[in-house]
């Protein structure tokens, strides 16, 4: 006698089995309309049971499986829903933080729209998931569709695995060089952003940082500065609508494939786009026979390849957080100053 147990087979029978009955009976079309519902709720809650029992035993092979952030609706939808309210009020990381500091090791597991999302700031957990299960774990073909639109389908932020070792190498020779002038252009940019810092009343750190950080890549890799920190480019106000659209779809997975951006927010790309042209366009006019090769920017290599590159979204969380954090402990801020000093 086989005693093992398939939950898929047990909620096929028992579907079918539900149904054969019902439309054996004689009903009125309310009591048709309320067994319909009863129905799909019946074969909701157990299609999210099944996923999630998948899960879990797929997480079983790389150790215990994470907490889970409670739920009450079906397939999580009252925590998706309550991610995606706080993403928009910007109070997702408070939200975020609440739920990991609440569990063992510090990760969780969001069930949220019939999907696991695992979240964890675990320095062990990180390093387990980056050094040993990374192909497990990767970005894949739904972060690539999500963001391709907005920074491009094969720029380093969106793709992973082969891919992305393809798009290291290109940067490679720009990032591991330093151009004579690259301080003098870097010096230039961190002295507005200490004029910024020079008035009385408060800034946030957050936005002036991720400024400067984009005026110095522009300035350094395409020749041209986008000048964030004292005007405000035009390519700002598309991508504030963007970058938070794009960041709730993540919380969809592969179900945000079927609403894209090109739908939700068709002028942001379009403005965005018109922009990244203009800057392809006026490289492809500057006369490259002017300039030695080891004087190229990285955009004046790609231009010399025939290769055509979008400008990616910088990241200046890091180095936010350094200052937030050199403000809160004064008496490491001052080991750096005579570390600097003495250098």
């Amino acid at each position: 006698m086989n005693s093992s147990f398939h939950f898929s087979d047990f909620a096929v029978n028992m579907t079918s089995a539900g149904s054969s009955y019902l439309l054996s009976q004689e009903m009125t079309p309310a009591w048709t309309w309320a067994a319909s519902i009863s129905l799909l709720m019946a074969a909701t809650f157990l299609f999210d049971f099944g996923a999630k029992s998948y899960r879990d035993r797929r997480l079983r092979k790389f150790g215990s499986p994470p907490v889970v952030v409670p739920f009450i609706a079906p397939l999580g939808l009252d925590v998706g829903i309550q991610s995606v309210w706080r993403l928009f009020r910007h109070t997702f990381f408070e939200l975020m933080t609440g739920w990991l500091e609440a569990a063992p090791g510090r990760t969780v597991e969001v069930r949220m729209f019939a999907q696991g999302l695992i979240m964890t700031d675990e320095p062990a957990n990180i390093k387990a998931i980056m050094s040993t299960e990374y192909n497990s774990f990767a970005k894949g073909e739904v972060t690539r569709k999500i963001w391709g639109n907005m920074i491009g389908d094969t720029q380093i932020f969106t793709i992973d695995g082969e891919a992305w070792h393809k798009s290291k190498e290109i940067l490679r020779p720009h990032i591991g060089k330093l151009r004579p002038d690259d301080l003098e252009i870097t010096e230039k940019h961190v002295r507005r952003l200490f004029d910024r810092f020079d008035i009385s009343k408060p800034v946030e750190v957050y936005d002036l940082i991720d400024c400067v950080q984009l005026d110095v890549t522009t300035d350094v890799f395409f020749g041209e500065s986008a000048n964030s920190l004292t005007t405000k480019p035009p390519f700002r106000a598309p991508m504030d609508v963007l970058l938070p659209l794009n960041t709730a779809r993540m919380l969809f997975g592969t179900k945000a494939l079927y609403v894209p951006d090109t739908l939700l927010a068709p002028k942001a790309l379009r403005d965005l786009n018109g922009y990244t042209n203009a800057i392809t366009d006026r490289a492809y006019q500057r006369d490259l026979s002017k300039k030695a090769p080891e004087d190229y920017n990285m955009l004046d290599d790609l231009v010399s390849q025939k290769r055509t590159y979008k400008p990616q979204d910088p990241s200046a969380i890091l180095i936010t957080w350094a200052i937030f954090l050199m403000g809160k402990h004064p008496n490491i801020m001052k080991k750096m100053q005579a570390e600097v000093s003495r250098v």
